[in-house]
């Protein structure tokens, strides 16, 4: 994250803020492995800790996983109501070696701040926090309206528990608007408004064959090979011009119209330097579509994990007794997270890649029975549906965002307030079998 400026009139505030969160960036709250849920707790702890100081009422909502923490200011008669949702859990820093400075140990370079959580989501939430505590500090320690805070430490895995929560408090959770901390804006000086939020079915498959790890030279050709069944499956989800082949799969996409193909054409995208940003020669993806529709209108299937077989330093020949990977698909609007059976069971992979067949069935190599497979979903979220740009709301909060950024203090030479501007931005977190995305709040709170 960018580190914020620091004002001549309130350094005292400014250092004691930044201090705030390089404390809640070391605590290593990674709710993806089982040996941090100490540290996802303590950062729950850290963060309950907060709210009370500025003298709001808190309260743990008890889930059977990580807390979460609901906080309120007084109400104030006759205004509305603001709640702001954020998450305190983080994604795993693997791999370690990639990393310039530990990733809980915060540091700054080029006034930016590097940490696991510094922009997803710790920064966020509590620039938020911070802000209402400042607020509070400022005057008589009353606000102009009612805030509320619902922070969770389940977002990077999916938010499980969350719906219900959410179901179960509709009360206490009513307001007038939902400001989701867990977000940005296309680029400095060009407002955004987001209106629809991919989703994600999460999977593991597993290629189970002989008993044992064996010797290729000895069994090579007469065993199938787990390893080699398993690239042959994954290779054939998705075909030379990036269209995904499960039966079906795209029957509920929601399409692009030509206004919003229009509106992405318009932001200030240069696809060379987002190249250069990440070191790649090219970009790639689905036929027909650019790399901005791509990203955030279009499904996609990617292998996040791929193992088996032996991975130490020189040479191993082993045929392996097993292989797995761990495969993604991002959803976009229409589509749920949970794929029919038919689509993500038993036909995973087209018929073309022979019948390789998944959830504790045999897997089949070269037409020969040898394998067996297992298909275990481990996380999704619907994707949030998709709002109309055109919707009167939605063009009042764009032209209200541009007139902020014409009007700020800070005009960036670059910027473009005067430009309506819509971006379709699509979160990347997320997931949970059943799990709701933390957009789901609106729905289910705003009656």
């Amino acid at each position: 994250m960018t580190r914020p400026e620091t004002s001549t009139a309130q350094p005292a505030a400014a250092a004691e803020h930044e201090a705030a969160l390089f404390e809640l960036l070391r605590i290593p709250s990674v709710s993806a492995d089982s040996r941090h849920k100490p540290d996802v707790a303590r950062a729950a702890d850290w963060v309950e800790a907060r709210l009370r100081g500025m003298g709001l009422a808190v309260e743990r909502l008890a889930t059977p996983g990580a807390p979460i923490l609901f906080a309120q200011s007084p109400p104030v008669p006759g205004k509305p109501v603001a709640l702001v949702y954020g998450h305190y859990d983080v994604q795993p820093p693997d791999p370690l070696g990639e990393w310039l400075s530990p990733p809980f140990e915060p540091t700054v370079r080029d006034g930016n701040v590097y940490a696991r959580g510094a922009t997803d989501d710790k920064g966020q939430m509590l620039t938020h926090v911070l802000g209402i505590e400042s607020l509070l500090k400022s005057g008589d320690g009353t606000l102009p309206i009612q805030v509320k805070f619902l922070i969770e430490g389940e977002e990077e895995v999916g938010s499980e528990h969350l719906e219900g929560v959410v179901a179960a408090n509709r009360d206490k959770l009513a307001c007038d608007v939902v400001v989701v901390s867990d977000s940005s804006q296309f680029a400095p000086g060009v407002p955004a408004v987001t209106y629809g939020l991919r989703g994600i079915a999460y999977y593991e498959v597993f290629v189970e064959g002989p008993k044992q790890d064996l010797h290729s030279g000895t069994f090579g050709g007469g065993v199938t090979n787990p390893c080699n069944v398993l690239a042959k499956l994954l290779a054939a989800l998705v075909d030379g011009d990036g269209r995904i082949q499960l039966p079906g799969f795209y029957d509920d996409v929601t399409p692009l119209t030509e206004r919003e193909r229009a509106e992405f054409a318009r932001l200030p995208f240069d696809e060379e330097r987002f190249k250069k940003q990440l070191n790649v020669e090219g970009v790639m993806g689905e036929m027909g579509y650019t790399t901005l529709e791509r990203r955030w209108a279009r499904p996609t299937c990617d292998i996040n994990g791929l193992w088996g077989g032996y991975q130490g330093e020189g040479a191993k020949t082993v045929l392996p007794a097993r292989a797995g990977a761990k495969v993604s698909f991002r959803l976009v609007a229409a589509r749920a997270a949970r794929p029919r059976r038919r689509q993500a069971g038993d036909q995973a992979a087209p018929r073309r890649a022979g019948r390789e067949v998944l959830a504790g069935k045999p897997v089949h190599g070269s037409g020969r029975r040898g394998n067996r497979g297992r298909l275990r979903r481990t996380a999704g979220l619907h994707p949030r549906r998709r709002f109309d740009p055109d919707r009167r709301h939605v063009r009042a909060r764009v032209r209200c965002r541009c007139l902020a950024t014409r009007l700020g203090p800070r005009r960036r030479q670059h910027a473009q307030p005067e430009r309506e501007v819509l971006s379709r931005r699509f979160s990347s977190r997320d997931q949970g079998e059943r799990g709701a995305d933390t957009r789901t709040i609106p729905q289910v709170v705003g009656g």
